[in-house]
């Protein structure tokens, strides 16, 4: 057994990762600005609940997808999954429909691509 089959810290971890994929919001800083969480304050991201990522996408998020990543987010660690696998096995039970596909994909970029920014003089 490895120390990722027992890290209820890597799960806190991955499941602010899973947010910000679905949400572009990082979770910390988001709370910090009560973006991303339902009130604001310093030290909104170790004592308020985040709000589910379906709350704050431009997509659509799966019910069972918030359920996971909130879980992954728990603030108890015994309320989080208890390994990166059970993480894992989580996630790979949501069934994502309709599936992404390059026209979605080209019309998210075509709303979202940055503006060029010319280069800075050296």
């Amino acid at each position: 057994m490895t120390d990722l089959d027992r890290d209820t810290t890597a799960t806190r971890a991955a499941g602010a990762a899973a947010a910000l994929l679905g949400t572009t919001a990082p979770v910390m800083s988001a709370c910090a600005g009560a973006m991303f969480c339902r009130k604001g304050g310093l030290n909104a991201g170790a004592t308020l609940d985040p709000v589910p990522p379906s709350q704050r996408a431009e997509v659509e998020i799966p019910a069972a997808l918030d359920r996971v990543i909130l879980a992954g987010l728990a603030k108890p660690p015994g309320e989080r999954p208890q390994s990166m696998r059970e993480f894992a096995q989580l996630l790979s039970q949501v069934e994502i429909l309709p599936a992404w596909t390059e026209e979605k994909a080209a019309e998210w970029w075509s709303l979202h691509m940055p503006e060029e920014v010319e280069p800075l003089a050296a």
